[in-house]
């Protein structure tokens, strides 16, 4: 019979006894009959089918048994080959075997075994997963594994289930673990794998499911750490068919930093052959039951101290997260809060434990904290392990150096000093204390700090109740100094059921100006912590509000005003009161009132319920004042004043209807709470937007004025300030601001006074405002002034005031004559534009509204600069935009010499870029350096289309190079700068600077229409073509006069030339425009001048506009013309030149003998 006890005992005898027992081995070897196949050689078992190259049956059984040897694939019954099972050699090769018996051999504990090398077929890996050892010092010869042959497994022999294994020396001695080495999980074993270590693991193949698992218990190799010398766990690691590993550990508890620590979800990273394995615990749990003496810190789970996360394990050392992990936030009960946290570990080596390095910020606990926090506090704190009576316990006292946390109740500031975080279970205390502590009321109380205190402690016990000390309670508090209180009081800390309150009693002088000895008994009580609240709901009883003020009642004067306050309350250092008596200044006669919402906070500042408080109504030196609201204000000096606004009458003035004039009213006392011949104040101001100044234009925008009230006068002596209605972005044009005495019927104002012309300020203009200043010596505005801005500066004369056309409409109309000084620096609005510098003097500008090319009617002054023959640019300075522009420059034209070239290439019509011959560039007179490139010399040409006949430009702007331009024209002539005649046609040449172009130019005056030609010879490799036709002014001529002999009257005396005429003129004329069609013709008279001969324009007044272009006559009555000498004046108008005026040669005088008109002051709109 087979021996197969026998058998093992011999092979593993073999490096004992030598030679001999090997012969005895191939005596055994003849109990079993042989048998070798050309292919695998496969047998069925159970659910299994196994192969080998090598096939024997057992003679010495009962009959069935057989052994496969050598290269076994094992797999599903039928299916395909999972496991592969190869020889093993060490000090000897033997061959893989599996041995099947029908009945169990006792000596083994199976039917079915087998030993070799084992691996998965897939696996990348090439190291097996484990094997069979043979050594001569092995003790346990049982290097077989057994086979499940129903449940599909191999798997080393549990304790008892195989005599032979349980047999002498240890479990699993002659089986070689290789998945311990692969995997790096042999550097986890504190003793790196012994004998002793490797007895306890258990492991399989499950071919069914094909992975690999093996249960590991092991003591884990850790350095000298004094808190967990012996650290046992449970690993199990899983590797499936392609070799990929997947590994964790039983959830285990160990003491890290004096905390007694639940390690859960913990994953193994696998290592290899040359790298230790290592492991991460997902959650690391510090819970109360393990840890007794210590509070609940996270707000998430009463039963937690705190929580880590990403605890990992890297040989024999602990760390977090391979340095530090994100820490949830930390509650300190409702004391404080620590967030934004992340924490980290450290290794001391003289007392061999872990310290948890803690970054946090300390922060308020919320609505809840007894004192509040203001900001954030980052922070580094060390919680460390100590030794107490034989064991480790955490303890923490991290002193935070150069911080302090300022603290707040309510009003009150508690500034620490040598702030300490700590956490002693042993002395039941988590939390801050500090050294030292100093109390400070709020700014609304003075700011005033008090002494040093000691013993200050800010945190909870380790059932998370409120711990807040002071100096045992009672504390030396202090001063109250604001604009309102003066005081000390007296009090102390007391905590209740969470609730911190700061109690305090005592008496309090007010300070406001004009109290001196008044005084009010106070009670201030303070809190803070649980369902305390700034105001609570209505009906809460579980509620506290986090500040009680009271006061008994007191008098107090404010600007001259006395209130009784009865039973007030605190208000951010002052006090308030629903409802106070006040009782008016002296001097003043009034009914007392009743004022809402009285309030005077710690800087003194007096607010009313709504705002304000209404008056009943005013007397003050005979003047009486309804409807006043208005509120008090502190002054500069420290005094009080109260502004009031409401309504009065002016003399001469009827109040009724819109023409009320509204009245700034103020009553105003010293620091010391008396008038002292501060008096009351007005201010006078009309409604907006104004009340109309008669017919001058203007609007009245404001007058001010003054009472004393101790002199008691009636006098007002008033300034005013008037605007023009006419406006431009709703700016008035004009603004003007003067003194003058209040003329009530007719209204004048004639001063020096502050004038604004929409962008001129000026100081001290002449300035005629009201009767006689305006157009047709009706009302108006009469002014002149100098201007000076950015490019024009001179002087002016601006009138305005209302014209009454012959048709009867009416227009507000504005002139203006000014003789403006004008720098304009060449190409300043692009090139040419304009073609020359402008530096003139005394250039004339016209004045007044303009059509621009938009149709927009728009505010400025308008002139022209004529030079260089006929060259003539008109300049326009907008009001509304504040810039001075070129208009008449149509049809402007720019294109670049890029943009030549392409479309020369491209063939286009007139166009066309060329290398210039030899004798073209000596026939063009060119100048060239000696070592020119002749082939780079290009000619270029450039047709220019003219449409409409004017004044054109034709020119080029470079900037280097040597150019030469010649201008041929449609009548087939040629233009060069030597042939122009400077009378008809001329050459511009401007030399440019290290910041300016070259430029040249034709400019021919009255250009046909039709193509011209621009030719480049010598063409610089940059530059641009200009063109464009400047716009014809407007033409006026046949401008005639014509008087009558009819109508003569005695009340009105007309002359014409000096000869007596009748009240009609008759004025013809003929207006053209050839480029501008829609030019408009208007009709108007203006006085004559001193010399007898000229008009002032700023004085002319329209009659008609809007005529048309053409021959024109239009009769003149003037029945209703002012007493002066004047000319009759056609003007044509178009959008690009100023304005064509060409007056009538006859000068006609009228003289009005009839008596004048009074105006009314003010013309009221309903």
């Amino acid at each position: 019979m087979y021996n197969k006890q026998l058998f093992y005992r011999f092979r593993h005898s073999v490096f004992r006894h030598g030679i001999l027992l090997l012969l005895l081995a191939v005596a055994l070897a003849g109990l079993t009959s042989s048998a070798r196949g050309q292919s695998p050689i496969c047998r069925d078992v159970g659910n299994l089918t196994i192969c080998g190259e090598f096939f024997d049956e057992l003679v010495d059984g009962p009959g069935g048994d057989f052994k496969l040897e050598k290269n076994l694939q094992i797999g599903p019954k039928g299916g395909v080959p999972v496991v592969l099972v190869t020889d093993f050699k060490e000090f000897v090769t033997a061959d893989a075997a599996f041995i099947h018996r029908t009945v169990a051999d006792p000596a083994v504990g199976a039917t079915d075994i087998i030993e070799g090398e084992f691996h998965f077929i897939n696996d990348a890996v090439v190291e097996p997963l484990f094997g069979s050892k043979i050594s001569p010092d092995l003790k346990n010869l049982a290097d077989f594994y057994f086979v499940d042959v129903v449940n599909q497994r191999i798997f080393n022999p549990t304790v008892g289930a195989s005599p032979t294994q349980d047999g002498e020396g240890l479990r699993n001695e002659a089986m070689r673990l290789d998945f311990l080495d692969r995997t790096g999980v042999r550097a986890l074993l504190k003793d790196g794998g012994s004998v002793e270590e490797n007895a306890a693991i258990d492991f399989e193949i499950d071919i069914k499911n094909k992975k690999f698992n093996a249960t590991i218990p092991m003591n884990l190799r850790l350095n000298d750490h004094a808190e967990t010398p012996n650290l046992r766990l449970t690993t199990r690691i899983t590797i499936d068919e392609q070799g990929n590993f997947s590994g964790g550990i039983d959830s285990f508890t160990m003491r890290l930093a004096g905390f007694q620590m639940d390690v859960q979800d913990v994953k193994i990273q696998a290592g290899s052959l040359q790298q230790s394995a290592s492991f991460e615990a997902g959650v690391v749990d510090v819970r109360k039951r393990n840890n007794p003496g210590f509070p609940n810190l996270d707000p998430t789970n009463p039963e937690l101290v705190f929580r880590l996360e990403k605890l990992r394990y890297k040989d024999g050392a602990w760390n977090l997260g391979g340095g530090t992990v994100p820490l949830p936030d930390w509650t300190v009960g409702d004391a404080f809060a620590l967030r934004f946290q992340s924490a980290g570990l450290t290794f001391d080596d003289q007392s061999r434990t872990y310290t948890i390095n803690l970054n946090t910020t300390i922060m308020s606990g919320g609505q809840d904290a007894p004192l509040n926090i203001s900001q954030r506090f980052p922070v580094t704190l060390r919680l460390g392990a100590r030794l107490v009576n034989g064991e480790f316990k955490p303890f923490m006292s991290t002193r935070l150096t150069s911080l302090t946390i300022p603290l707040s109740v309510s009003s009150m500031f508690l500034q620490s000093e040598e702030l300490t975080m700590v956490m002693d279970p042993a002395g039941n205390f988590f939390g801050l204390t500090a050294e030292r502590l100093r109390l400070q009321w709020s700014t609304f109380y003075g700011g005033q700090q008090s002494g040093a205190l000691a013993g200050f402690r800010l945190g909870i016990d380790n059932k998370r109740d409120l711990v807040l000390d002071l100096q045992g309670g009672a504390v030396d508090l202090p001063e109250i100094k604001n604009k309102v209180f003066t005081g000390k009081l007296q009090g102390g800390f007391g905590v209740q059921n969470g609730v911190m309150t700061l109690t305090m009693n005592g008496k309090l002088a007010l300070n406001l100006p004009g109290n001196v000895g008044a005084t009010t008994d106070t009670t201030f009580i303070m809190r803070g912590g649980r369902n305390v609240r700034f105001a609570c709901p209505a009906g809460a009883t579980d509620c506290l509000v986090n500040e009680e003020f009271t006061m008994s009642s007191f008098g107090v004067k404010v600007a001259g005003f006395t209130f009784q306050v009865n039973n007030p309350r605190g208000y951010f250092g002052g006090f308030a009161v629903d409802k106070a008596k006040m009782t008016v200044p002296a001097g003043i006669t009034a009914v007392g009132a009743e004022v809402a919402g009285l309030s005077v906070d710690g800087n003194g500042n007096v607010s009313l319920a709504g705002g304000g408080i209404e008056l009943p109504p005013l007397s003050i030196a005979g003047y009486q004042f309804v409807g006043l609201k208005g509120f008090f204000a502190k002054t500069a000096t420290g005094g009080y004043e109260f502004k009031a606004a409401g309504t009065m009458p002016l003399p001469g003035m009827d109040p009724s209807g819109s023409k009320k004039i509204n009245v700034d009213l103020t009553f105003r006392t010293n620091a010391g709470g008396s008038f002292q011949g501060l008096g009351v104040g007005a201010f006078f101001k009309t409604t907006s937007p104004g009340i109309p100044i008669g017919t001058t234009g203007m609007e009245l925008l404001e007058i001010g004025g003054r009472f004393d009230l101790n002199n008691g006068t009636a006098k007002v002596t008033v300034s005013m300030m008037a605007s023009s209605k006419y406006r431009i972005a709703s700016l008035p044009l004009v603004t003007a601001r003067g003194n003058a005495s209040l003329q009530v019927r007719p209204f004048a104002m004639t001063a020096n006074a502050q004038l604004s012309v929409l962008v001129f300020n000026v100081a001290n203009a002449s300035i005629g405002l009201g009767a006689g200043q305006g157009f047709n010596g009706g009302d108006g505005f009469n002014v002149s002034f100098d201007i000076d801005a950015v490019v024009v500066h001179g002087g002016a004369k601006l009138r305005m005031g209302n014209v009454t056309l012959t048709t009867g409409a009416k227009k507000f109309r504005w002139t203006a004559e000014a003789f403006l000084d004008v720098g304009l620096r060449k190409g300043q609005f692009g090139s040419f534009l304009p073609p020359v510098n402008i530096n003139a003097g005394g250039l004339a500008f016209r004045g007044g509204s303009f059509r621009a090319p938009d149709g927009r009617e728009v505010a400025g002054l308008q002139g022209q600069f004529k030079c260089c023959l006929f060259i003539k640019v008109s300049l326009f300075y907008d009001f509304g935009k504040k810039d001075l522009i070129i208009r008449g420059a149509g049809d402007y034209k720019l294109i670049d010499s890029a943009q030549v070239r392409a479309l020369a290439a491209q063939r286009a019509a007139g166009f066309s870029s060329r290398a210039m011959s030899a004798e073209e560039i000596a026939a063009a007179g060119l100048v060239l350096a000696a070592d020119t490139d002749l082939s780079q010399v290009m000619q270029e040409t450039i047709p220019v289309e003219v449409k409409q006949q004017g004044t054109t430009l034709f020119g080029i702007d470079y900037p280097a190079g040597n150019p030469s331009l010649r201008l041929h024209l449609p009548t087939g002539e040629t233009l060069t700068e030597l042939t122009v005649n400077n009378v008809t046609n001329t050459f511009l040449r401007e030399t440019g600077t290290l910041t300016e172009t070259h430029q040249l130019a034709f400019v021919i005056k009255d250009a046909l229409p039709g193509l011209y030609t621009m030719i480049i010879d010598n063409a610089p490799a940059t530059y641009a073509k200009v063109s464009y036709t400047m716009n014809n002014e407007p033409v006026v001529n046949g401008v005639n006069a014509q008087c009558s002999n009819s109508g003569q009257s005695n009340d009105i005396v007309v002359t014409c030339n000096g000869a007596r005429a009748g009240n009609t003129v008759t004025l013809s004329w003929h207006a053209g425009d050839s480029d501008n069609p829609e030019a408009k013709v208007s009709v108007g008279y203006a006085p004559v001048a001193a010399d007898g001969v000229n008009v002032d324009l700023t004085g002319l007044r329209t009659l008609a506009e809007e005529l048309l272009l053409g021959a024109g006559i239009y009769s003149w009555d003037l029945s209703e013309v002012p007493t002066g000498r004047y000319k009759l004046v056609v003007t044509v108008e178009d959008t690009e030149n100023p304005a064509v005026q060409m007056a009538a040669a006859p000068v006609i005088a009228v003289i009005d003998r009839r008596p004048p008109q009074t105006p009314d002051l003010f013309e009221g709109e309903s």
